[in-house]
């Protein structure tokens, strides 16, 4: 009967270890699956704001075309009108349409 009762202490305390065992596995797979989970959330926020990085600069070069553009356009504006007031310049002065010619047939190029 003395032997039954340590095979049964022995029983529960085998059993109570391998669940404490279970118990301290279990946390270890929930302290890895949220160490992985934290780890895709990094990598996830950093691949995000790279692409909000990328669409920032491409903004800003479509940006700088257009400013640069528009500079080009105000420019060439700017080189017609110069060319118009020559051109009506020699026309009061008299000059022949011969000697325009030339000047009315440049283009203005940028």
């Amino acid at each position: 009967a003395e032997q039954a009762i340590q095979e049964r202490e022995e029983y529960l305390r085998i059993l109570e270890w391998q669940k404490q065992q279970a118990d301290i596995d279990k946390k270890k797979q929930e302290q890895s699956k949220d160490l992985s989970k934290q780890m895709k959330d990094k990598l996830l926020r950093q691949i995000q704001d790279k692409e909000r990085a990328r669409e920032v600069a491409r903004q800003q070069y479509l940006e700088d075309g257009k400013l640069i553009q528009q500079q080009l356009d105000a420019e060439k504006r700017k080189l017609e009108k110069i060319k118009t007031s020559k051109l009506d310049l020699l026309d009061k002065m008299g000059v022949p349409e011969k000697y325009q010619s030339e000047l009315t047939k440049k283009k203005v190029m940028i």
